[in-house]
């Protein structure tokens, strides 16, 4: 019988029907590796290590701490460990006396740098495994409240560097200091929320938030019956009211600055007058 060998397929026959076979050939054929080329050391136990397949050069490399895989990456990115960014912001945080919150999820960092006096910071991201760029987005605490606003979306300024060639962490004081500002604008911005009622946009913007994003996050936000504690009666109310439902829910950083994108957007895309 002839046989081919497709890939992704295995063996076929000639009707390109699938072959099976426990022939030490087939056996091996099936049994791919990744070689490792060549190692290199870096601080904090990191190592990079360049891959070969088939016994060719490959496009990628794993990084691996204290022998523990934290991705496949391409061969040109550049490692910022999570460790030099902390160490940074810890001296950034001293300086600038700021209050200092690291959160991590698996190989992602995220820091939060807090002006206690206003309730003003940033946040900074970052990872060593290829899921998250560096970078640096304007925060808001809600007072009296464990409770946070990420100011993310097309319309607001962030700062966002890709693991490329000359990525360092020494331009992080001078942007936390830029995107602070950011920040400092989004008391304005509350207060402009707060004049805009409700009822003028109520269509759009439930439309929007609806649409956008997950029912858990908007449910019962838009009766117009009888509510439970403060009445939603201006778009500050519903922006906060989401707001700090994205914070509470128990999901990642990564995923909250996705929806706060998506709220930040609908708000911005109402046409008030209102910039960040």
């Amino acid at each position: 019988m002839t046989k081919t060998w497709k890939y992704g397929e295995g063996w076929i026959d000639t009707n390109n029907k699938p072959v099976k076979s426990d022939s030490k050939e087939d056996l091996e054929k099936l049994n791919i590796e990744f070689v490792v080329e060549r190692t290199v050391n870096y601080p904090y136990e990191y190592q990079e290590k360049y891959l070969r397949f088939n016994d060719k050069r490959t496009r990628y490399k794993a990084i691996v701490q204290r022998g523990i895989l934290a991705g496949i990456v391409g061969r040109f990115y550049k490692l910022i460990p999570n460790e030099d960014v902390i160490t940074m912001l810890k001296k950034i945080s001293y300086d600038k006396r700021l209050v200092i919150q690291t959160i991590t999820y698996d190989w992602r960092i995220y820091t939060i740098l807090l002006n206690p006096e206003n309730n003003v910071g940033v946040l900074v991201s970052n990872s060593v495994d290829g899921t998250i760029a560096l970078r640096v987005d304007a925060l808001v605490k809600k007072a009296l409240e464990d409770s946070y606003s990420v100011l993310v979306g097309t319309k607001i300024k962030n700062i966002y560097r890709k693991h490329s060639k000359n990525l360092t962490v020494k331009e992080l004081s001078e942007e936390i200091d830029e995107i602070y500002e950011v920040a400092l604008n989004y008391k304005d911005v509350l207060k402009k929320l707060d004049n805009y009622k409700l009822e003028d946009y109520f269509d759009g913007i439930k439309g929007l938030l609806e649409k956008k994003l997950p029912e858990v996050y908007t449910q019962g936000l838009f009766y117009r019956g009888l509510t439970i504690g403060k009445p939603i009666s201006t778009l500050k109310d519903v922006y906060e009211n989401v707001s700090n439902r994205i914070w509470k829910r128990n999901t990642d950083i990564r995923t909250k600055i996705n929806l706060y994108r998506i709220l930040n957007d609908a708000v911005m895309s109402l046409g008030i007058a209102i910039e960040l």
